[in-house]
């Protein structure tokens, strides 16, 4: 593990140093919080040993630094101190540090205190990663691995923010399943849940990279193309539907069920100052998409 510690005194550092070498730990050393600072700031470092006395912070003023700093990830702070008092012990636990050590130390309590103040790193980046991951679950659609309606509208806010920062056209595309009802009664939800999960991979395969997939709700998908006009956009609307022709859904009796979607498209060039938002363009998708519905039920 890489430990930082902040200690004036170099025949201190050595010891701790030759100390921490014992547990095979990496081993970084400044003069001042100043120069800590900047590791902390720039490195991936989450144990600091501090001494109490130092040029320009003393202990308790950097371990109040620390905690409001904007660093990544807990920082787990041993003071190194000779003070001994209640009074002074408490005044360090209190400016945030989470153990302290006396001087002179000895090197196996030394040691077993890093290794007290790993295990708490380690369940704290477990418990981050599970916040992450409880996030991400959050935002993506179970069924397809889409975004959700959630995702959408957070994505749906930046790329409209940016498209109106840039002064750049921002298109969105409103899909829906033609007949899926259909599916489901004559073939079982199974059957629907597999035109779904088609549909996803159909329209993943005409987009790109930086476009924004998501599942709306039921058989209705959104497709966010950032910096893309109308034009643009009704050439992707395109591509999409003559896919589906090529890719149809094969049930467990081997027979092929051919999908076919009304996609709505919608064009915004956003500029400084207008009040266009995710709604207005979800909305003026959704109308454009009902219109081609309802063109092809009149035929």
């Amino acid at each position: 593990m890489k430990i930082l510690v902040v200690d004036d005194d170099p025949i201190q550092c050595k010891m701790i140093e030759g100390a921490l070498a014992k547990g095979n730990h990496e081993v970084v050393i400044r003069e001042d919080a100043g120069a800590a600072k900047q590791v902390l700031e720039q490195d991936q470092v989450h144990l600091v040993i501090s001494d109490w006395m130092m040029p320009d912070l003393d202990g308790p003023a950097f371990v109040r630094w620390i905690r409001e700093a904007p660093i990544t990830g807990y920082v787990y702070v041993m003071l190194l101190t000779s003070r001994e008092s209640p009074d002074d012990i408490q005044a360090g636990l209190n400016a945030g540090a989470d153990d302290y050590v006396k001087k002179p130390f000895n090197v196996q309590e030394l040691l077993a205190r890093v290794a007290v103040g790993e295990r708490i790193l380690a369940l704290e980046e477990g418990m981050r990663n599970a916040s992450g991951q409880l996030e991400r679950l959050a935002r993506i659609d179970d069924l397809t691995g889409l975004m959700n309606r959630r995702a959408i509208y957070e994505v749906g806010r930046q790329e409209i923010a940016r498209s109106r920062r840039g002064a750049q056209p921002i298109s969105l595309l409103f899909l829906d399943l033609d007949k899926f009802k259909q599916i489901n009664d004559a073939h079982g939800h199974a059957a629907g849940d597999e035109a779904l999960k088609l549909t996803a991979r159909v329209i993943q395969s005409k987009t790109r990279a930086y476009d924004h997939l998501g599942r709306w709700a039921g058989d209705e998908f959104v497709l966010l193309l950032p910096g893309t006009n109308e034009e643009q956009a009704k050439l992707v609307s395109g591509r999409i539907s003559s896919a589906f022709e090529d890719q149809p859904v094969t049930l467990p009796s081997g027979e092929k069920i051919k999908l076919r979607a009304s996609i709505g498209t919608w064009t915004a060039a956003p500029q400084v100052g207008d009040t266009i938002d995710i709604d207005a363009l979800l909305q003026a998708a959704d109308e454009a998409m009902y219109k081609v519905k309802q063109t092809k039920t009149r035929r």
